[in-house]
């Protein structure tokens, strides 16, 4: 993936993104092309196959790999590369891609993590008016497995007011509220916090 200036990329960095695997090939109609697939793509054969790794890429082909269209009140974006499966293989952009697009779009579940970029992520889940915030720490993956305290992360409520905070593991601590913002301590490999809210 190729892609041009535009804010739905404001979290990556400017580069070619690997989408190995199938994909097809769409032509816009109506929409505009943010992202395009950048050559080569190789075909596989009986006499034409890829070796141990990705080819270099060379040209932007013409196909679009990122699109939007305004379609009534909403917005359609269509992304040919399969962003869960490489997700759920270990690349990171595309969660990079995704919460682009949200912060562009403006879009919010009410409550987000703001730590170091690209070594902190969580996982949010609501159960009546307790929050359960799963925060981890990437930053071993990069790093020879090795754990680097993550420092400076807080949970901010956008929506909703905090009551009462504490972290459930690995430790269970009371934590500090300022606002519609929790502090957490360093977290090691990952932390679960629950949160006390109102609507």
């Amino acid at each position: 993936m190729r892609f041009d200036e535009h804010a739905f990329f404001g979290k990556l960095r400017k580069t070619d993104y690997v989408i190995d695997g199938d994909f097809l090939k769409v032509r816009a109609r109506d929409a505009e092309v943010l992202a395009r697939v950048a050559e080569p793509v190789g075909v596989e054969s009986r006499d034409n196959y890829i070796g141990w790794h990705s080819l270099p890429p060379g040209g932007r082909a013409e196909w679009p790999c990122v699109t939007v269209v305004r379609r009534g009140k909403g917005t359609a974006v269509y992304c040919v590369a399969p962003l869960g499966q490489l997700g759920q293989d270990g690349l990171w952009w595309p969660a990079a891609l995704i919460q682009g697009i949200a912060a562009a779009q403006q879009v919010s579940c009410g409550f987000r993590l703001e730590g170091p970029e690209g070594a902190s992520e969580a996982t949010f889940f609501r159960k009546g008016d307790v929050l359960i915030v799963h925060v981890l720490n990437q930053s071993v993956r990069n790093n020879r497995g090795a754990v680097v305290p993550l420092r400076d992360c807080r949970i901010c409520c956008e929506r909703a007011t905090p009551k009462a905070a504490r972290t459930v593991y690995p430790v269970q601590e009371s934590l500090a509220i300022e606002g519609r913002t929790i502090t957490l301590p360093p977290v090691e490999i990952h932390t679960v916090v629950e949160v006390d809210i109102q609507a």
